[in-house]
């Protein structure tokens, strides 16, 4: 019975939120619809694969975008953290997936994918329109400045945004 309760509440209170969620990075409407339809485990976590191929292949679109504007060294720095990236995305939503969690843990885990990958895919194209608002007004999106030592990672470079 707490079980059912305990579901029952998770499906009242999440979807305000996960509505709003969806907005902020870039869900599809589809997706929405699609959730609002579901009326099973097996339908919404469909309705997440779906979403979740969608949103790697926007997620690949805006990697190779910001791949293609970047010097070698930085497209090293992009790669390797895309690399990390994955691994927590992948052992973080794996987390999710209590083997004792039963429909609640697929859906949390199916969820947890699809919101970090759709929020990946939103944080590169948000650079990569950071980037070219800089280049239009002719300007170097980063030049390290000596005088204002700024820690940018915790190998000790330093640097500052110019404007």
């Amino acid at each position: 019975m707490k079980r059912f309760q305990f579901t029952l509440c998770l499906f009242i209170l999440i979807p305000p939120f996960a509505v709003a969620q969806d907005k902020e990075i870039g869900l599809s409407t589809g997706f929405e619809k699609c959730m609002d339809k579901a009326v099973s485990t097996v339908d919404m976590i469909d309705c997440m694969t779906k979403e979740n191929t969608s949103q790697d292949k926007r997620l690949n679109r805006a990697y190779k975008s910001l791949m293609e504007t970047l010097s070698a060294e930085r497209k090293k720095k992009l790669q390797e953290a895309q690399r990390a990236w994955i691994k927590y995305r992948d052992a973080n939503c794996d987390y999710y997936y209590d083997p004792d969690g039963g429909s609640m843990a697929r859906i949390a885990a199916n969820n947890c994918v699809l919101d970090a990958t759709a929020s990946r895919a939103q944080e590169l194209e948000n650079f990569l329109a950071l980037l070219r608002l800089v280049w239009a007004r002719g300007q170097t999106p980063w030049t390290p400045v000596a005088t204002a030592e700024v820690p940018l990672s915790l190998k000790g470079e330093t640097g500052r945004w110019v404007s």
